[in-house]
């Protein structure tokens, strides 16, 4: 009879086991179901993505364009970067740029730049 009792007891105490286990994956399911399931972060700040424009007029900044291309034969390229110096005496305004090629070696500019001033011999 002592032996019987053991049996159930043990029998009790798996069958908790099992309603425990059941009871702890439902309240963990039900949990994540009622979470949200989306990635993106809500945006808080009110600060909205802002388009960079290029200023006009001085100082401006122009893209590539037609200007760039490449040499064929040797596979390198050119580009000149000009500035805009002021006037000096009787008119005289000098040309001043800056001119990267893909077959210059490095130099004080960095690799490939090269800065033509003009000068008076």
């Amino acid at each position: 009879m002592a032996s019987k009792s053991i049996d159930q007891t043990k029998n009790q105490t798996a069958r908790l086991r099992l309603y425990l286990g059941f009871l702890c994956f439902a309240l963990t399911a039900g949990i994540l179901a009622l979470t949200p399931t989306s990635a993106h972060a809500q945006d808080k700040s009110g600060v909205k993505p802002q388009v960079i424009s290029l200023p006009s007029g001085p100082g401006s900044l122009e893209g590539l364009g037609e200007t760039f291309e490449p040499n064929l034969s040797t596979g390198t390229s050119s580009y000149p970067v000009k500035f805009t110096a002021a006037p000096g005496r009787v008119g005289f305004q000098p040309e001043i740029s800056l001119n990267y090629d893909g077959g210059n070696a490095n130099g004080p500019w960095g690799m490939g730049w090269k800065l033509s001033i003009p000068s008076i011999q």
